[in-house]
């Protein structure tokens, strides 16, 4: 609970108990999730219960005990709403989030090069590793023991520092959500993420269907895929899926920011391959399903690329080559 000092924090939990179940009151992202209007839908949800001019009236209750319950209600609106008014806004990091549209298409390096060309930059880069398929960034990026604790952040350990610039943190860590389904859940965490001392969260979501809610939600977004047709049609799908999530009944609508335009990386693309007319199909897939516009790239393939995965060590290390070159062109588009 952020600057709770100068509150009673007994009096604002109990607050929070008549507006919201008990146990979405002691989830860790409760009080970085809450905002005015989340606590106002519950204010208004729970006076259709207690108001002494409620069309149904709760059976139980007299109209005495209704009217107390109402009372008490709009006392813990009015303190929860003052805490929000009074606690200190945290601008948070710039989330980039980068996803692959199936597993083997290179995300997960290409996030690792991301993240050490931003932390050559100068900037506070941690690099979040929610791959479901289990953290991998670890490894590649030189922390041989990716368990090793070094103060606590979330539900496991905090930042840990890699070899080549950027710190590491894992989806335990962070206690991201496990069930891919869990929207609610994804929104409280992404509100979370706003307290993490960082200038950059560079995020490693894995396959890309497991975390929708954070991928639209970030401040850039990058979903890699390849020429390969099994890879281009889960790209497809993928366009797809996110115009399900946006258009959802039973989960909260998700604003999409002005400049929401996501960036589709053909990763080690051949001359063999055709990336214009996949781009071209995409860009309209994405123009008549949800309106979007997208910026699709291209990243030729290199040897360099396969050795640095072979030898655990980023290809934006050596700061030269091609390979080098093209990825600090995305990482620049990333931060503009």
């Amino acid at each position: 609970m952020p600057d709770a000092a100068c509150h009673d924090r007994r009096r604002l939990t109990e607050a929070a108990r008549l507006l919201f179940p008990a146990e979405e009151v002691a989830t860790p992202g409760f009080w970085a999730g809450l905002d005015p209007t989340r606590l106002k839908q519950a204010f208004r949800r729970e006076v259709r219960h207690w108001h002494p001019d409620a069309p149904r009236p709760l059976p139980g209750w007299t109209a005495a005990a209704r009217q107390a319950r109402f009372v008490a209600v709009k006392q813990a609106y009015d303190l929860l709403r003052d805490y929000l008014r009074e606690a200190p806004s945290f601008p948070g990091p710039r989330i980039i989030a980068v996803a692959g549209a199936k597993g083997g298409v290179g995300a997960s390096i290409i996030a690792a090069n991301l993240g050490v060309l931003l932390a050559r930059l100068g900037r506070r880069v941690i690099l979040a590793d929610l791959d479901p398929a289990g953290p991998t960034l670890p490894l590649y990026l030189g922390n041989l023991s990716p368990h090793s604790s070094h103060g606590a952040a979330g539900r496991g350990c905090g930042p840990r520092p890699s070899r080549f610039g950027p710190a590491l943190i894992t989806g335990e860590d962070l206690g991201f959500p496990a069930d891919a389904a869990a929207g609610l859940e994804h929104r409280r965490f992404l509100a979370g993420l706003a307290h993490v001392e960082a200038d950059d969260l560079l995020c490693d979501l894995g396959s890309a269907p497991r975390a929708l809610d954070l991928f639209v939600a970030a401040r850039r977004q990058l979903l890699v895929t390849t020429c390969e047709p099994a890879a281009y049609v889960q790209a497809y799908a993928f366009l797809k899926r996110l115009r399900t999530r946006l258009s959802s009944q039973e989960l909260p609508p998700l604003s999409l920011a002005p400049e929401f335009r996501p960036l589709i990386l053909f990763n080690q693309v051949t001359h063999r391959d055709r990336p214009r007319e996949m781009a071209r199909r995409l860009k309209e897939v994405a123009a008549r399903c949800l309106g979007l516009q997208i910026t699709v790239l291209s990243l030729p393939f290199r040897e360099e690329i396969a050795h640095s995965a072979r030898d655990l060590v980023p290809v934006a290390v050596r700061g030269t080559g091609a390979a080098s070159r093209h990825l600090s062109h995305l990482g620049r588009m990333l931060l503009t």
